[in-house]
């Protein structure tokens, strides 16, 4: 019965191996590999029936992951990001088709789910919108409330002022971040023009999402219940800068088991274990029932360019245990609003001015990442830092932090924390200038990071 549900939610989304065949033609001419289009054609004129073996596509899949994984993700060519979004599909519709019981339909749902949810984190096509909402829909008719018990809440933090003094070094140059409640737009824009970080008290009150009252609350209950079964990248490691890290596809369920309890069950301000992190993720495109839970700020929409029709507002999620870091990094030419809806962190933030004194790496891939432990420099290695200037402070639940462009900031959660940040396009006049000595990255997405499809892994 869930299969046949399943079946004709498909139709109602308009999703088929037909209209997978006329996508795949659209692309015939402007294609790389004919030969591989004209396979991808032929498997799917023969996938029309219910006893299609799920694995036809498995073949064309794995070139595909080969030709997503060859350079820099930002450097592969849209076809095969299409062409994996589109193949991963027609094995999900082939799985659901192929069915013969109901015992394991379950677990052929799940399945389906996941390559639903790899479309959309590897690939892209214009079949997303449908793809989503199917994804959607799996993951509440695979809904099991007695699978996974989570809790409703988080440990009370201490509600005393974190020691600020226990994070600088000796002889630091470091001021207290200002605290700026729920300013206007004109007065936000007065501190974009200035250029320096502030904490934004008040502007998140409204939130569903940090409210422990409301259905809609971030708890891992409710996490579980919105998303436990969709597939999520999650960085495995301490940061992105270590030769340790890396990163797997597991299911928001799996991810609360492994890496969020265990801190929660022992009320840990300090990891336990591994940590995982599900961060640097657009979450929002991939799971948009979860965007209703919060609102994009209203100072994204303030500075922007003149000549620009509309503002583009890119967001991402960080969702971990005490104890995961964002290394000292900027965002490039963007202006960015950290908002800090579960949790807390310290945070460390100097100025495009301070470039020189901070050592980016030499590394075009790390060329916006320092060579600085921040809080723990090794000075003799790095002498310059001791001249830096910077700020630092701690955000609490329903705080945000402004980050002016080319900012460079240190992020550390000092207890399970979900943040979000909004980054948004300013006037070129807002953006401060590099000193002459700094090759900045290119102007892309500053860690786009890759998922290596080969390290893919589903976790029910």
């Amino acid at each position: 019965m869930s299969v046949a549900i399943a079946i004709q939610a498909l139709e109602d989304a308009g999703l088929s191996t037909d209209v997978i065949a006329n996508e795949f033609l659209k692309l015939r001419g402007g294609y790389p590999d004919e030969i591989f289009l004209n396979e991808c054609l032929h498997q799917l004129e023969g996938a029309g029936d219910t006893h299609t073996d799920p694995a036809t596509f498995t073949i064309l899949i794995e070139y595909t992951r080969e030709k997503l994984n060859t350079g820099h993700w930002s450097e592969v060519p849209d076809c095969w990001r299409i062409s994996y979004a589109l193949l991963r599909l027609a094995s999900a519709i082939t799985r659901l088709r192929a069915v013969a019981t109901e015992n394991e339909a379950i677990c052929q749902l799940k399945l389906a789910l996941w390559e639903l949810d790899d479309a959309l984190i590897m690939g892209f096509c214009s079949l997303n919108e449908g793809i989503t909402k199917m994804a959607s829909f799996l993951n509440k008719l695979t809904n099991d409330p007695t699978e996974h018990l989570f809790p409703a809440s988080y440990p009370e933090l201490n509600p005393e002022a974190v020691d600020l003094e226990a994070f600088k070094f000796k002889g630091e140059r470091i001021s207290v971040l200002p605290r700026v409640h729920q300013p206007s737009p004109n007065e936000f824009m007065q501190i974009l023009t200035r250029g320096v970080p502030v904490i934004i008290t008040g502007a998140m009150k409204h939130w569903r999402a940090l409210n422990p009252t409301s259905a809609h609350y971030w708890s891992p209950s409710y996490w579980s219940k919105c998303a436990g079964r969709r597939t999520v990248p999650v960085e495995v490691g301490s940061a992105y800068t270590d030769d340790k890290w890396g990163q797997r596809l597991i299911t928001v369920d799996c991810f609360l088991e492994r890496f969020i309890l265990p801190n929660l069950e022992q009320n840990h301000q300090h990891s336990v274990g591994s940590k995982g992190y599900l961060a640097q993720h657009q979450i929002f495109l991939q799971i948009p029932e979860l965007a209703d839970d919060v609102d994009i700020p209203d100072y994204c929409y303030v500075g922007g360019p003149t000549d620009s029709e509309s503002t583009t507002i890119d967001s991402n999620i960080w969702f971990g245990p005490a104890g995961t870091i964002s290394p000292l990094h900027h965002d490039s030419d963007r202006s960015n609003v950290l908002c800090q809806v579960i949790g807390r962190k310290y945070v460390k933030l100097y100025t495009a001015d301070q470039t020189d004194l901070v050592y980016p790496h030499g590394d075009a891939m790390l060329s916006n990442t320092s060579q600085v432990d921040v809080v723990d420099p090794r000075l003799d290695e790095f002498p310059r830092f001791a001249n830096a200037s910077g700020f630092h402070g701690c955000i609490e639940s329903g705080e945000m932090l402004f980050i002016p462009p080319r900012c460079w900031h240190y992020l550390k959660s000092l207890s399970c924390s979900i943040s979000l940040n909004f980054w948004w396009n300013v006037s070129q006049e807002l953006i401060p200038a590099w000193s002459s000595s700094y090759s900045a990255p290119a102007n892309r997405q500053i860690n786009d990071k890759t998922v290596n499809c080969d390290d893919a892994v589903v976790f029910f």
